[in-house]
């Protein structure tokens, strides 16, 4: 017998933690309700019309978390995949709304919708990435919010029941080639490469070294340092005038000099706290960044991953996403370069990837035209 596989809708899964502060609540209630009638009753001075009215009020709270567990429970959708039925079930709470047989499905394809939350300040855009399937386009069959757990899902129901799978750039997969790199995939043309070549402005280079391909930056703008030592020196400012008034520390309440010993340290820890916006941009420009591309794998500051693991690049965020079914590589490109370069970076990673595992040269090997 397989074990069934349940996908919640996207609200469902971020209601998980009110759920379980729902419970904890409940359970709280619940013992201090019985705490409070032990220790009402045992206590022979406690007046009964006392109990008669905060015993009631007692049971009311404790009933409450009960009903607004249920409206989050009884409103939460969900699809459950089940190998051993050959069916695939769409629930609505407890009930049950509607069921596929899986040969009523041929094909899925990843999609996505968004919405706008507003609250008083502000709006804000919710991109949800969902899978779907064309002989039942009115119907979500799984989502989520993060793409790389949506692409999972999608790729766990074309596997279950063995069909191919689209993804939003209209790049069809056929079963047996989902767990494939993605530089093994038939299909894809190539022709010889040209070394990438960025702008001299972009602080980027290429280079080969030692049998591996390195993506280096020297990006170290000076808005970046102008917007740490203004944070530094608003956050020293802060932390004297509120903290240090209150606690009559800061250099107003100096009664001679050199200052007294908890002036001195607390003079000295504001100072700390105040290098870390300025001092953490200062580190990001003069580190070296790297993005090593070796025989076999990809090497950055956040990681490292296998060639054979990924089955998908792209960017997301201002990060390269290198995607596994196991296992997920982000390289944050935030410090690394100019925004206007991101497209540019990863280009250079997924040529160089496709030329150190498919060999150098010949149709083989991958051309970008990266900037110049």
């Amino acid at each position: 017998m397989k074990e069934k596989l349940i996908f919640p809708d996207h609200r469902s899964a971020s209601n998980r933690f009110p759920k379980s502060a729902l419970i904890i609540i409940v359970s709280v209630t619940i013992i201090s309700f019985f705490g409070f009638a032990f220790v009402g009753i045992g206590e022979s001075e406690l007046d009964p019309i006392v109990l008669f009215i905060i015993i009631p009020v007692f049971i009311a709270f404790s009933i409450i978390p009960f009903i607004l567990f249920f409206q989050f429970t009884s409103r939460s959708k969900k699809t459950i995949l089940d190998p051993d039925t050959q069916s695939i079930e769409l629930w609505e709470g407890k009930k049950q709304i509607k069921s596929f047989r899986f040969t009523e499905i041929s094909s899925f394809l990843q999609s996505r919708y968004t919405y706008t939350v507003r609250s008083k300040n502000n709006t804000r855009t919710v991109i949800v990435y969902t899978v779907i399937s064309p002989e039942a386009p009115d119907i979500v069959f799984a989502e989520s919010t993060n793409p790389v757990i949506a692409r999972n899902f999608a790729e766990t129901f074309a596997k279950t029941l063995k069909t191919s799978l689209t993804s939003e750039k209209g790049e069809t997969r056929d079963p047996h080639e989902l767990d494939l790199p993605f530089y093994k995939r038939p299909g894809l043309e190539f022709d010889a490469f040209s070394v990438p070549e960025f702008k001299k402005e972009s602080a980027l280079s290429w280079e080969e070294k030692e049998e591996a391909y390195l993506v280096s930056s020297k990006y170290n703008p000076s808005f970046y340092k102008w917007i740490g030592s203004v944070i530094s020196i608003v956050s020293f400012l802060v932390l004297n005038l509120v903290f240090g008034s209150a606690l009559e520390l800061n250099v107003f309440y100096w009664e001679s000099f050199p200052p007294d010993v908890w002036q001195l340290v607390f003079l000295g820890g504001t100072i700390l706290v105040a290098l870390v916006p300025v001092s953490f941009v200062y580190f990001q420009g003069l580190r070296t960044k790297e993005i090593v591309l070796s025989k076999d794998k990809i090497t950055s500051p956040s990681g490292s991953m296998n060639y054979d693991q990924m089955e998908e690049i792209y960017l997301d965020n201002g990060d390269i996403v290198c995607i596994g079914d196991e296992f997920h590589l982000r390289v944050s490109l935030f410090f690394f370069c100019d925004n206007e370069y991101y497209e540019a970076v990863k280009n250079a990673v997924f040529y160089g990837i496709m030329t150190q595992a498919r060999g150098k040269g010949g149709t083989d090997s991958a051309k970008f035209a990266t900037e110049s």
